[in-house]
């Protein structure tokens, strides 16, 4: 059986602790930024373990999601993986995910010390994150946080370069998102007991950045990062990375028209558009859009809201302009709640909640200032 612990605040070990790191705070997301830009984030490997706060049934679930998980792996994905273990035991189950390192990437008591972040990694089953991300239950929502990167692209002739998410995904489906992004996949290398957080979250946009908008940019000279985004929707870890492009917008669409990549069951194209890179045009996306954004990613768009707040005026109004983002971007949440009927399910699309879709929301907004790219037939 594997060794469980009580964490009495499990939430807090999500969290990231340490002087110089300011956290801002929303419904949706936290926040984290730092004072000094992050260029090395090291961890120690520490296996997650199953909560005692899991019940009888929960517990059945998370074993079903396991044999379901496993038999896509090596069926659809054809990984040439041992036996999994007979029984059904959900302990052996999830001690088997972790030993064969299938999953995502875990962190936990992240701490940040004058530019440095260190914190303890492990294995996520994509069960766990699937099932208990939202649950009410602190413990099990924290079981099932996983950590995400995410590209914030903006062009050499001024532009955001956004992802139109087709409804194919299992959350926030048929909505806007930064330019690539994708759970973060535990690293497999039987040496990898302490992991550079940096590089395994860059080789994940790499590979996010190419499948999904035919992106070719390489931007290992960008490693550094400024924030860490938590969401609370889906409970998980953003780790955002920003990079300015040496192309136009227009070049960047073209390689999301001109993007061969394979759908698979794991991995597809996806749609772009271009908008202005200003701190106006972000809040209007952020406040007025009907479209919701997903967590994470609008934390990030905020974050780059402020940055291009601060080119233009000075830091005391750049920041009392970004509390006020902040407090409308609650009533606007709100207001798509009501707009749905109560709340905001992400694992529904849109139009099954009585939201318009999504390019029609860009134009209402844009106007002419907003161009589309559709990935080739």
């Amino acid at each position: 059986m594997l060794h469980q612990e009580r964490n009495p605040d499990p939430m807090r070990s999500l969290q990231v602790q340490g002087p110089g790191a300011s956290c801002y705070s929303q419904k949706s997301f936290d926040l984290i930024m730092f004072e000094s830009p992050v260029t090395q984030f090291t961890a120690q490997r520490r296996d997650v373990p199953v909560p005692r706060e899991l019940t009888g049934s929960e517990a059945a679930r998370y074993a079903q999601g396991l044999e379901s998980e496993y038999a896509f792996l090596t069926g659809r994905l054809k990984r040439d993986l041992p036996p999994l273990p007979s029984g059904g035991d959900v302990q052996a189950y999830h001690k088997f995910f972790q030993e064969q390192r299938e999953g995502k990437l875990t962190l936990r008591d992240i701490s940040y010390n004058s530019g440095n972040l260190s914190a303890t990694w492990g294995v996520g089953p994509y069960p766990a994150y699937n099932l208990f991300a939202e649950s009410p239950t602190p413990a099990l929502a924290a079981f099932g946080a996983n950590v995400g990167s995410s590209l914030m692209l903006l062009t050499s002739d001024g532009r955001l370069i956004l992802q139109c998410r087709s409804d194919k995904n299992d959350k926030y489906k048929g909505t806007i998102a930064v330019a690539a992004a994708g759970l973060v996949n535990a690293p497999k290398k039987d040496d990898a007991g302490t992991i550079d957080v940096l590089r395994v979250s860059v080789a994940n946009l790499l590979r996010e950045g190419s499948e999904e908008i035919g992106l070719r940019e390489r931007y290992e000279a960008s490693l550094g990062i400024s924030a860490i985004v938590i969401g609370k929707q889906t409970l998980h870890h953003e780790i955002p990375f920003r990079l300015t492009s040496t192309r136009t917008a227009s070049e960047l669409l073209q390689s999301v028209r001109t993007n061969e990549f394979k759908d698979s069951p794991v991995a597809f194209r996806e749609a772009a558009v271009a908008i202005p890179a200003t701190s106006d045009a972000i809040r209007k996306l952020l406040v007025e859009s009907r479209c919701p954004i997903p967590d994470t990613h609008a934390g990030m768009l905020v974050q780059e809201a402020l940055r291009a707040r601060l080119e233009t005026e000075n830091s005391a109004a750049a920041y009392r302009w970004f509390g006020r983002l902040f407090f409308d971007m609650e009533e606007q949440a709100e207001h798509i709640g009501k707009l749905c009927g109560g709340s905001y399910n992400p694992n529904r699309t849109l139009e099954e909640q009585g939201l318009p879709p999504l390019r029609e929301e860009l134009k209402r907004l844009f106007g002419q200032d907003v161009e589309f790219a559709e990935p080739p037939k």
